[in-house]
């Protein structure tokens, strides 16, 4: 059996005529939780070169590899690639119990053709942006929040809550009730292992302007509706998981397929995608598999560059999971916006 948890994500080439967009290619990872490899992926496209130019000159195009596979709308493209990876997986033995997607992601279709009891995690990346946005929308009414030091302090509070309440569904409530209150100087749900001013009230509160708390009735009352109508999703806030390791594989995909070169229009982006497929699951020593496979002797340059590609990517990995790094990743990140936020202060308006 396989991960019983895989996170699914699509990625795709979309096409204007200058007012609409309409995708007409996309592709579709299905990578293990645990593993991190991709145990599925699959390609949908609407569009064949060969075939246009043969229609577009009134003849009958010549046998070639026609990867055109698709005639539905783009908004189904997705769901149709899931459960066709997913009939895969089923059909070579592996067990999938759970898949992380986007909440735009539903599972109508793949409980109908392939699994009644498959169950969805939400994305946490998506749900910490979604809850971003609704309390970004308060900025209009309430010019406290239009403070950057008070809004990232805001956001910052409720990453860590969803991080540290993980299969806790009454922390989770805990915690949106505790984030309505506590910049207001309500500690009655905080807890003593991160909130310091149970003990000690008139301590500065270091991420807020002069140190002081808010003073705002407006401002607390619509923040508490706010925590207040995520109470009722506290079960699924607490069972999130993450599709960045699709995210990745997307990125190693437009590496070997940039959008600036259209290579939708014959098997060249399959290929491609295949081949990113097994970099990400073998690594840059793919290659050396692949030319014994056609019979062909790696020379003992493309061998040391394979190598050392893998090694400089475990050790990229390694550095990048330390505290060290993700504490200096958000110091320079701070560092930016303030002096961004400096420039544009003296610049004035433009």
């Amino acid at each position: 059996m396989l991960d019983s948890t895989n996170a699914t994500s699509e990625n795709g080439n979309d096409f204007t005529n200058g007012r609409t967009f309409t995708i007409i290619i996309s592709h579709c990872s299905m990578i293990g939780a645990k593993t991190g490899k991709v145990v599925g992926y699959n390609v949908c496209s609407k569009f064949c070169k060969t075939c246009d130019n043969s229609v577009k000159k009134g003849k009958t195009p010549n046998k070639h590899d026609c990867r055109m596979n698709w005639s539905g709308s783009a908004k189904a493209m997705e769901q149709d690639m899931v459960v066709e990876m997913m009939k895969t997986c089923k059909e070579k033995g592996a067990v999938v119990e759970t898949i992380i997607a986007d909440d735009d992601t539903t599972l109508a279709r793949i409980k109908q053709n392939v699994n009644p009891s498959i169950k969805k995690k939400s994305d946490k990346n998506h749900v910490k942006k979604n809850i971003g946005n609704a309390l970004y929308s308060l900025r209009n009414k309430h010019k406290k929040l239009q403070n950057p030091k008070v809004f990232k302090y805001l956001q910052k509070c409720l990453d860590y809550m969803l991080a540290q309440n993980q299969g806790n569904s009454d922390g989770i409530e805990n915690g949106l009730e505790a984030i309505s209150r506590h910049p207001f100087g309500d500690h009655s749900f905080c807890q003593s292992s991160w909130c310091h001013h149970i003990d000690n009230p008139s301590r500065k509160y270091s991420s807020f302007p002069y140190g002081k708390l808010l003073r705002d009735i407006p401002l607390q009352t619509a923040l508490g509706n706010l925590m207040h109508s995520y109470k009722s999703q506290s079960q699924k806030l607490s069972s999130m998981g993450s599709t960045q390791a699709n995210e990745s594989f997307n990125k190693t995909v437009a590496s070997k397929a940039p959008k600036t070169q259209f290579y939708s229009g014959s098997a060249s982006l399959n290929r491609r995608i295949a081949s990113a497929v097994a970099q990400n699951n073998d690594g840059q020593s793919y290659l050396l598999k692949v030319y014994r496979e056609l019979g062909l002797s790696p020379g003992c340059h493309t061998r040391r560059l394979a190598l050392l590609r893998d090694m400089q990517a475990r050790k990229r990995k390694a550095i990048c999971s330390t505290w060290k790094y993700k504490l200096r990743r958000i110091q320079l990140k701070n560092r930016r916006v303030k002096s961004n936020a400096v420039k544009e202060l003296r610049e004035g308006d433009s």
